[in-house]
C-alpha cells in the first residue's frame, strides 16, 4: 500500500498530501497515507487525509455509518492538540456506535476512553470521570477486573480524581492498574513506569515525599533504560523527581536536608532543560516552566 505512494514526486509532505487527495485516491491509498504521516507524526497532515477519508465514507455510506472515521479523525485532532475538535468528532462517533452496538459495547469503551481524555484536555475533570467511569464499567464486565484495557482506564480514571482533589482515590487506582501491568508486561516495561510517574505524583500530593521520591526513582530507571538519558519521558520524570527531592525535609528544622534536596533538584533540572529544548524549543511551556524553576532556585 506505501509502495503506491508517490513519495518521490513531492518536495514534502504538505505536497504529497495535496497531490494524494487531488488524485482522486481510494481509500486504502489515504488510508496508507495516514500511517506513513503519523509514522514521522506529521499530525496536520494526518488531520487533513482523515477529513477526506471522512468525507467519502459518509457519500458512500451516509453519515450515520461513519463511526470509525470520525474516531480516528478525532484522535487526529488530539494529536494535533485541538481537544474541542477531538471531543467533537468523537462525540458524533459515540453516537453511532451506540446505536449500532448499544451502550455497553467495547467499541463504545474505547471510544468512551478517548473521549473522557479529550474533556480533560479541556479542563473538565468532572465529565472525563464520568465518561472514564462508565469505560471502565464496560471492561470490567467484558474482559474482567485484571485486563490491561482496565489498567489503561484505570490509570486516566486516577489522574481525573487527582485533578478533582481526591489524591488517595488517584493512588489506589494507580496502584491497582499498576499490579495489572506488572502482571502483564513484567516490572521493566515503560508502561509500568508511565503508572509509576503517575502514582509518585499522587504520593507526594498525600504528602508522601518520601514514598513519591522512591517511586519516581525507579519509574526513572525504567525509562533510562527504554529510551537513553535524554528522552522527553526521562526529563518528565526527572522534573517530577526534583520537586520530591524540594519537598523531602522540614526548612525549620533541617536546614542541612533540605539544601542537599534543592542540590539535588538543581542538578536534575539541569538534566532536564537541554532534553525540553532540544525535544520542544525554547518557547514551548514545559521548556519555559523548568527554566523558571531553575531561576527561582539560583535565586533562593
Amino acid at each position: 500500500m506505501l509502495c503506491k505512494l508517490p513519495v518521490d514526486e513531492a518536495e514534502d509532505v504538505v505536497e504529497l498530501v495535496d497531490h494524494v487527495l487531488g488524485s482522486g485516491a481510494d481509500a486504502n491509498l489515504l488510508k496508507g497515507l495516514c500511517e506513513l504521516l503519523e509514522s514521522i507524526s506529521e499530525s496536520a497532515g494526518v488531520v487533513k487525509v482523515r477529513e477526506a477519508i471522512l468525507v467519502e465514507e459518509e457519500r458512500v455510506f451516509g453519515a450515520g455509518k461513519a463511526g470509525v472515521a470520525l474516531f480516528d479523525l478525532g484522535n487526529a485532532y488530539g494529536d494535533l492538540g485541538d481537544p474541542a475538535k477531538q471531543r467533537d468528532m468523537l462525540e458524533r462517533a459515540l453516537a453511532i456506535e451506540e446505536r449500532a452496538y448499544g451502550r455497553d459495547h467495547t467499541e463504545v469503551a474505547i471510544t468512551l476512553g478517548n473521549l473522557g481524555v479529550a474533556y480533560g484536555d479541556l479542563g473538565d475533570p468532572a465529565k472525563k470521570r464520568d465518561m472514564l467511569e462508565r469505560a471502565l464499567a464496560i471492561e470490567e464486565r467484558a474482559y474482567g477486573r485484571d485486563h490491561t484495557s482496565v489498567a489503561a482506564t484505570l490509570m486516566n480514571l486516577g489522574n481525573a480524581h487527582g485533578d478533582l482533589g481526591d489524591h488517595a482515590k488517584k493512588r489506589d487506582m494507580l496502584e491497582r492498574a499498576l499490579a495489572i501491568k506488572e502482571r502483564a508486561y513484567g516490572r521493566d516495561h515503560t508502561s509500568v513506569a508511565a503508572t509509576l510517574m503517575n502514582l509518585g505524583n499522587a504520593h507526594g500530593a498525600l504528602g508522601d515525599h518520601a514514598k513519591a521520591r522512591d517511586v519516581l526513582e525507579r519509574a526513572l530507571a525504567i525509562f533510562e533504560r527504554a529510551h537513553g538519558r535524554d528522552h522527553t519521558s526521562v526529563a518528565a520524570t526527572l522534573t517530577n523527581l526534583g520537586n520530591a527531592y524540594g519537598d523531602l525535609g522540614d526548612p525549620a528544622k533541617q536546614r542541612d536536608m533540605l539544601e542537599g534536596d534543592n542540590s539535588k533538584k538543581r542538578e536534575l533540572l539541569q538534566r532536564v532543560l537541554p532534553i525540553l529544548t532540544r525535544a520542544y524549543g525554547t518557547d514551548h511551556p514545559q521548556t519555559r516552566l523548568c527554566q523558571s524553576a531553575l531561576d527561582e532556585l539560583a535565586s533562593s
